[in-house]
């Protein structure tokens, strides 16, 4: 039945995150845009999505959306699976989280929700942030071949989150 049970997509607030933090059924993803933001502190058990891996840039230079098979790859890296819960954080005030947020509802990801403030309510709350990378347990997304496999997460670089954050209120 999930973590989430009475709604499909949702925003929750770090009252709600903090006693589920050690679920194993949840994913926290950290959209922080900086990628040293999330090297320096986030939430326990976050994972870190650069943003750059949900673009690429075409032959003219104008950024669009990676394809359905790159994100499908970056999710089973992260030990995502269609029936993953996931809730999603950054420190832009939700910018960067609603993009993944929208990227996965569009792939039909059911189990979704937003952090309510993201990591800036979140510190601001007095909840503990931490500097140590969580380790993702890779899984088979349906739909993704090749898996990634690099221990910097995918495309080589800094990937590990499972945090999103959002701006506003419940």
């Amino acid at each position: 039945m999930g973590i989430f049970p009475e709604r499909r997509f949702t925003v929750v607030d770090g009252g709600w995150l903090k006693p589920r933090l050690d679920d194993p059924d949840l994913i926290l993803i950290d959209m922080s845009f900086d990628p040293t933001q999330y090297q320096r502190f986030h939430i326990p058990g976050a994972v870190h999505i650069p943003h750059k891996y949900l673009t690429s840039t075409r032959r003219d230079g104008v950024s669009v959306r990676a394809g359905d098979r790159q994100l499908k790859q970056i999710l089973g890296y992260l030990g995502i699976t269609p029936e993953s819960q996931i809730v999603i954080y950054d420190d832009m005030g939700g910018l960067e989280a609603g993009r993944l947020f929208w990227e996965l509802e569009r792939i039909g990801h059911e189990n979704l929700a937003l952090l309510d403030g993201g990591l800036v309510k979140w510190i601001l709350d007095g909840k503990r942030v931490v500097a140590r990378e969580s380790e993702p347990r890779s899984k088979a997304y349906p739909g993704a071949r090749n898996a990634l496999s690099t221990s910097r997460g995918p495309g080589g670089g800094p990937g590990r989150s499972r945090c999103a954050s959002t701006r506003g209120s419940c």
